[in-house]
């Protein structure tokens, strides 16, 4: 019975070396852990607008086919969509938690998974975004002005549309 036992710890032991340690060190773990759902596990909600103003740049380069550059455009001025095979990264700054709220409500009008969104340093985005290496970013009109977005939106490949958001 004493050598069972022992073989019994030293499988479990192994399996827990080969599969449990690596499995600690995923996203999958981290995700689990600290409670952050997937687009497939959350709840399909379309979220409301938040009040305030916000600023979202569109690059005209990413999105190469007019048509399809036409209905995101209509889709971030608040109108409705047909549906639209094209995924997009949407770009939100750190610490913009308006503009991340905005996001999130553009995200939630979607299906699953067409809308990525990337937190990001804020003098990294326009850093960034100067230099035309941005799909979405969405932000709100205050980080906007703090961080002069004007020096992108007013250059030729980009499309901003200037949103007012309204709690009902």
């Amino acid at each position: 019975m004493k050598t069972v036992l022992i073989h019994t710890c030293i499988v479990c032991l192994s399996l827990f070396l080969i599969l449990g340690i690596p499995f600690l060190f995923t996203d999958a773990f981290h995700n689990l852990i600290h409670g952050k759902a997937d687009a497939t596990s959350s709840a399909s909600v379309v979220l409301e607008q938040p009040s305030g103003q916000y600023i979202v740049l569109i690059n005209k380069a990413r999105h190469t086919n007019a048509e399809n550059l036409d209905t995101w455009t209509r889709f971030f001025d608040g109108k409705e969509i047909d549906y639209l095979f094209e995924d997009i990264v949407c770009y939100v700054c750190q610490g913009d938690g308006l503009g991340l709220s905005m996001a999130q409500s553009y995200q939630s009008r979607l299906p699953a998974n067409q809308m990525r969104i990337k937190i990001v340093d804020p003098t990294l985005l326009f850093s960034k975004a100067d230099h035309g290496i941005f799909d979405i970013v969405v932000m709100s009109k205050e980080m906007a002005d703090a961080f002069h977005a004007e020096t992108v939106s007013q250059q030729d490949g980009v499309i901003t549309i200037t949103v007012k958001g309204e709690a009902s």
